[in-house]
């Protein structure tokens, strides 16, 4: 057991100098001080996954982030998602969109995907289905973010980026992209669980460093616009469960509506 979670790498979180001079030495060691009690889990790596490397979510999970008029009861659906990690992984894929009227946009999107080790790739497909129906591509991290535009000031901030997003016309039916957002809700569930955990701490009270979450899309279409708030209003639910409305009143930078920032 000890050998395997040595092999958990971690993504630490990083310092990032917003300063519009350069930082003290002290605000700089503060700033490092933060980012080494931060590591955030491998994507999904909370979810337990079958001999094909894939795992589940049934509607009855997704309610809540669900379409309005959906009853998940009335009509169960089972959708299986996988992590794509390498060109082998990607063959499927590959070969479903080249069907599509966007295949060469599409195909630009898993190249990228697949280049950037920052980025999680995770398709979709109906349990019954041979083939993904859908696929996302997104991002997670925590960065010290370092001001001085008034007074010195280290923010803690978690983002999540939407990178690409694709779901086949004749499933767009709401439930895919639920699922979608469910498998990074479970992700952000674990980072703010975390992150709520350390803002208590008495050692993390006197660096004095308020906590920013941001979402970021820069979305071409108007359902991608729908899919980027619909993904917003689900980690601002996590984080009203895990923080209190005290603790959100000090956020560093939220909209007057919501405790996250949209950002493109």
């Amino acid at each position: 057991m000890k050998n395997l979670k040595s092999r958990i790498q971690m993504s630490r979180a990083h310092v990032e100098d917003l300063c519009d001079t350069p930082p003290s030495e002290d605000q700089v060691q503060a700033a490092k001080k933060i980012a080494k009690k931060i590591k955030l889990l491998p994507a999904l790596s909370s979810w337990e996954k079958d001999e094909n490397d894939e795992f589940f979510i049934f509607s009855t999970e997704i309610v809540t982030i669900a379409p309005p008029a959906y009853d998940p009861f009335e009509n169960e659906e089972v959708y299986a998602l996988k992590q794509i990690k390498s060109e082998s992984d990607a063959k499927e894929l590959r070969e479903t969109i080249s069907t599509s009227i966007s295949s060469d946009m599409l195909q630009k999107w898993i190249n990228h995907s697949l280049s950037d080790e920052r980025m999680t790739l995770i398709t979709i497909r109906p349990e019954d289905g041979e083939k993904p129906v859908g696929f996302l591509t997104y991002r997670r991290g925590v960065s010290i973010d370092m001001y001085n535009d008034d007074e010195p000031i280290n923010v803690v901030c978690h983002t999540v980026s939407i990178d690409y997003v694709y779901v086949d016309p004749r499933h767009r039916n709401g439930l895919v992209t639920s699922s979608l957002i469910r498998a990074v809700i479970e992700d952000v569930y674990d980072d703010v669980t975390k992150l709520a955990a350390l803002v208590r701490s008495q050692e993390f009270k006197e660096l004095e460093s308020p906590i920013n979450f941001r979402v970021y899309a820069d979305a071409a279409t108007e359902g991608g616009e729908k899919f980027a708030a619909r993904m917003m209003y689900a980690i601002d639910d996590v984080i009203q469960e895990n923080f209190t409305p005290h603790e959100i009143a000090e956020f560093y930078s939220k909209s007057e509506d919501y405790s996250i920032e949209m950002g493109f």
